[in-house]
């Protein structure tokens, strides 16, 4: 049966999503939901590091549309979002910062000290392996 979500995929990833991995009925919709907002996250992530490759500012960066719509994606993208930290240290600190209220890197932490605080405090909350 199809739904909202699978009808906009194409037939590889609709029978990815439907048969191939046996999901049951009553999950497809979700397993469906989250692809498209890894896919979604990912296409983000490659623009705003083609657009901002040569920004020396911080904030610049972080004004990025693509990156003020990743943090508009919220709790759900924060999986996504630890994966790439961890995949590729890049300046999402505020990223997690602005989605999650938290700030676990100590004050005065070196930028490695701090994505390393993120990534203890991602795998304690279990949206990191």
């Amino acid at each position: 049966m199809e739904n909202a979500i699978t009808t906009n995929l194409s037939e590889k990833d609709q029978v990815i999503a439907n048969s191939r991995l046996n999901v049951p009925e009553e999950y497809r919709h979700d397993l469906c939901a989250n692809y498209l907002l890894q896919d979604e996250f990912h296409s983000l992530v490659k623009k705003w590091r083609k657009d901002t490759q040569y920004f020396s500012s911080i904030t610049k960066m972080v004004q990025h549309p693509a990156y003020r719509r990743i943090i508009d994606m919220g709790i759900d993208v924060l999986p996504y979002l630890f994966d790439e930290l961890n995949q590729r240290p890049d300046h999402w600190l505020v990223a997690l910062n602005a989605i999650t209220g938290e700030d676990p890197a100590p004050e005065k932490s070196t930028f490695d000290e701090a994505v390393q605080a993120w990534l203890a405090w991602g795998r304690e909350k279990r949206y990191l392996q």
